[in-house]
């Protein structure tokens, strides 16, 4: 995929959106709501000034609320794709995880967090053993140990991109089968997607300087565009 390929599938991404950008940013403004809402009884129940802020039960409790964002999110999957299918789409697609084998999503969300604490557990160690032994060292270095796991991270979880699109359209399948097929999917396109997601990092500063309103626009653009990359790789093979 080359950059001109990744021009095409940006401008595909802007067409399939005319007429199309109110719904769906109110579908993100809904999740948005959703997530904040969640955040403050969060914060409510474990305040931050609270002994228990770090407690066992705040984290289960964080756990809980991040796997149910990631079961909403797969409804804006299921948004984008029937919008890309010319399918019949409505704002109650959102909470299609919820009904359609969530336990799917819990799966994939374990996986990603068990391998993002595994990729991190060496910086938060090291940094742990500096602190106990009482000796230095120098803040630019432990900052490059930890973008380099970070990075290592990252890289690692590419292959996995296509699991909550192959989820929406294959939600009968058990998880490992489709950790298995987005495997398969990145084959060779790992790079391909990683740049896909730097292109947009001009307008990501542009939100910055709209004090993150231009979000709004901008999620729509990237899921749309990231739409139309699985459908790329996939070739449709499903057709719900």
């Amino acid at each position: 995929m080359n950059k001109q390929f990744r021009t095409d599938l940006k401008g595909t991404a802007r067409q399939v959106l005319i007429g199309k950008w109110t719904f769906l940013i109110g579908a993100f403004l809904l999740q948005l709501m959703i997530n904040i809402f969640l955040q403050e009884i969060l914060g409510f129940a474990f305040p931050f000034t609270s002994s228990g802020s770090l407690s066992v039960p705040y984290i289960i409790c964080t756990a809980i609320v991040g796997l149910l964002m990631e079961i909403l999110s797969t409804g804006s999957i299921v948004l984008y794709l029937n919008t890309c299918r010319g399918y019949q789409y409505r704002i109650t697609d959102l909470f299609y995880g919820f009904t359609h084998q969530p336990e799917r999503v819990a799966a994939w969300f374990l996986f990603a967090l068990a391998i993002t604490l595994g990729f991190l557990l060496v910086p938060v160690l090291l940094l742990t053993s500096v602190l106990f032994t009482q000796n230095s060292i120098h803040p630019v270095l432990l900052a490059a140990v930890w973008f380099l796991f970070s990075a290592a991270l990252y890289c690692f979880l590419l292959r996995y991109a296509m699991f909550p699109f192959l989820y929406v359209d294959a939600p009968w399948k058990p998880a490992r089968e489709l950790l298995r097929e987005s495997r398969e999917l990145m084959k060779g396109q790992k790079k391909n997607y990683f740049f896909l997601q730097v292109s947009f990092i001009g307008l990501q500063l542009l939100c910055v300087l709209t004090f993150g309103i231009g979000v709004m626009w901008l999620h729509p653009y990237m899921t749309m565009t990231n739409t139309l990359f699985y459908l790329k790789l996939s070739e449709n093979r499903y057709q719900p």
